[in-house]
């Protein structure tokens, strides 16, 4: 197969892949964090609003102009800022065989093509990619990944054929990356990554590329700079908002559990207790899997493909750098999206790992094939959650619009179900885009999750005054009068 026509197979399959992966979530709703966004592009524009409350802490014009251009095009129909995520989704995920496909080319690994598409149709079916997708406001990552993606490949065909178009390329492409999100600042480590490959396999002659990497190192201390001085709190905020917190338990902690959830789904809700009372238990599942995996690789492998496995094993653990002071849950969905751009080596090195152990071609292509589906079931799982979240989100804004901010107590919002966020945050914008007027509604108890919690403690309602009030609580998915007596408890009950 020609490379044209690999090339054609591959965006044919990663587009198919994308569209029948995430074609439920098109008719999804906004949630939480959604109707902050969008409500700032109808009322805010581009300048004002950058993609954070803080724009301290958060400075991501392009996403933020990705938001705007979809606001401009469909208005505040979900549906069109779906389809924009799932392209988005398609594109990172022909960056990922992009790559990969140049890599084991010139790694003269055996079907290149082959490997490039089966790893790239495993990232873009992994179930882990739920929250990035599947939710609006997850597109950070999708948008900061596919250009630092872009912006590695072009890096690594600099190396092998410089060419100051390739070189305008990687640096463009990375500086849209750290402008979609902050975390691709690792970037240029990935860079030095590929350089660093290329010089232990002797298949490049790169002398040329080291200025290259010196100028988007010159080009990451520009941002930090620019980050940094304007704000005297910007270290405080990154602090407070959990990014520096930092120890090395905790990291060690973060990356055994990034490592499991990249290929495990949520754990059932049930395992809770067992899991929290035996830290033990996940490190060492993860054990029993990896070794067996190391063992039979370090057997079987060639030399070409240790060293690949060996990229991108260590391309996986630099992409989690940003995030290692944040942790990934084991029982839901919740900041899985951290996952998204590290779980573009671990896909690539599932694959090469997969295709070095067994040799014969069918074998592997079964098993990744196995493993895609496995991750398809286990993604339409994790997209109904968000689905189900929208229609909560929906019935829980009409029904509030229906009282005047100064003539309710609201209680008992859920805040996700099974981890798709429902009103974390986002109510009064909610209310805002679905009637046209401001307002604002105190929320004075929100519940943990919609799906696993069934109470709300410590509801004290402040006095009124003069002012009767309507007190409505959560009850089947909408909001209703509360029942009568259940203010006389601290503990409201919700019912399913």
């Amino acid at each position: 197969m020609s490379d044209r026509q690999c090339n054609a197979t591959a965006v044919f399959v990663l587009l198919s892949a994308a569209v029948l992966g995430y074609f439920g979530t098109i008719g999804s709703g906004f949630v939480s964090d959604d109707f902050v966004l969008v409500h700032r592009a109808a009322t805010d524009g581009y300048f004002t609003s950058w993609g954070g409350e803080d724009g301290s802490t958060f400075f991501r014009p392009v996403t933020t102009l990705s938001y705007l251009s979809d606001f401009r095009i469909w208005g505040s129909n979900p549906a069109g800022f779906h389809v924009t995520n799932v392209l988005w989704h398609f594109l990172a995920g022909t960056a990922v065989f992009l790559l990969l496909f140049s890599v084991l080319k010139q790694s003269r690994i055996q079907r290149p093509c082959l490997l490039a598409i089966l790893s790239s149709v495993l990232f873009v079916s992994l179930a882990s990619h739920s929250e990035s997708v599947a939710w609006i406001s997850g597109r950070t990552d999708v948008l900061a990944t596919a250009f630092a993606l872009f912006s590695i490949f072009f890096f690594y065909r600099y190396m092998s054929k410089p060419s100051t178009l390739e070189a305008v390329f990687a640096v463009v492409f990375f500086f849209l990356g750290l402008l979609a999100k902050e975390s691709v600042i690792v970037t240029p480590l990935l860079w030095g990554a590929l350089f660093v490959y290329s010089s232990s396999t002797g298949n490049e002659n790169h002398s040329r590329s080291k200025w290259l990497l010196a100028v988007s190192l010159l080009l990451t201390g520009v941002y930090l700079a620019f980050r940094i001085f304007p704000d005297g709190n910007f270290f405080s905020n990154m602090k407070s908002g959990g990014f520096l917190n930092i120890s090395a338990t905790g990291m060690a902690e973060s990356l055994v559990r990034y490592s499991f959830r990249v290929f495990i789904p949520p754990l059932p809700v049930s395992f809770r207790h067992l899991v929290l009372s035996h830290p033990a238990l996940v490190p060492a599942t993860l054990f029993l899997l990896v070794v067996p995996l190391g063992i039979a690789v370090h057997r079987k492998a060639d030399r070409n493909q240790k060293w690949l496995l060996v990229l991108l094993a260590g391309s996986f653990v630099i992409s989690l750098l940003p995030v290692l002071s944040m942790k990934v849950s084991l029982f839901d969905t919740r900041s899985e999206r951290f996952l998204y751009l590290p779980s573009v080596f671990a896909s690539g090195f599932l694959t090469v790992a997969v295709a070095s152990v067994f040799r014969k071609t069918g074998t592997a292509v079964v098993i990744l094939v196995v493993l895609t589906i496995i991750q398809g079931i286990f993604l339409h799982r994790s997209s109904e959650n968000w689905r189900q979240a929208g229609v909560l989100c929906s019935h829980i804004s009409e029904s509030v619009s229906e009282y005047h901010p100064d003539s309710v107590f609201i209680l008992a919002v859920p805040d996700s179900f099974h981890g798709a966020y429902v009103f974390r945050n986002g109510l009064n914008e909610a209310v805002a885009l679905l009637t046209g007027e401001e307002g604002d509604y105190t929320v004075y108890c929100k519940i943990g999750s919609y799906g696993d919690s069934l109470f709300c403690e410590n509801a004290e309602l402040p006095d009124s005054g003069e002012t009767e009030r309507t007190v409505i609580t959560c009850v089947d998915g909408t909001m209703r009068r509360a029942p009568a007596g259940l203010l006389s408890r601290k503990a409201l009950v919700l019912q399913r």
